[in-house]
């Protein structure tokens, strides 16, 4: 019903607005365009994603452009259906990040709204 509708609605930005909240150290003053940006971000790829990435750092440390650079990052998926590659990092062998043209777009609408006044 559109008012249960409604109420997951409710219940989701409470949820993902308590992530950034927890994400995002308490003294980052953030303008409404880049709390959306960011808000976006996290909904779409995961507190996880967001919150252990170097996004928050780059905040806290007020390095504002960079951190809203590094939404672009964010436009790749692993794709299995390529042969994997070795991650030096991890020590392990992984399916390829590929960029996404859906994500891609998403990431720079998000960009220029982390960026804009």
């Amino acid at each position: 019903t559109p008012e249960q509708a409604k109420e997951y609605i409710r219940y989701d930005v409470n949820r993902f607005s308590q992530a950034m909240n927890k994400c995002f150290d308490k003294n980052v003053k953030l303008t409404q365009n880049e709390w959306d940006a960011y808000f976006s971000l996290l909904v779409n790829v995961g507190e996880g994603a967001v919150c252990s990435g170097s996004i928050p750092e780059l905040l806290k440390t007020e390095q504002y452009d960079k951190a809203c650079l590094k939404i672009l990052d964010y436009n790749k998926m692993r794709d299995c259906s390529k042969p994997k590659v070795w991650n030096q990092r991890k020590q392990r062998w992984e399916c390829p990040l590929v960029v996404i043209k859906g994500l891609d777009n998403r990431r720079k609408e998000e960009y220029k709204l982390c960026i804009k006044p």
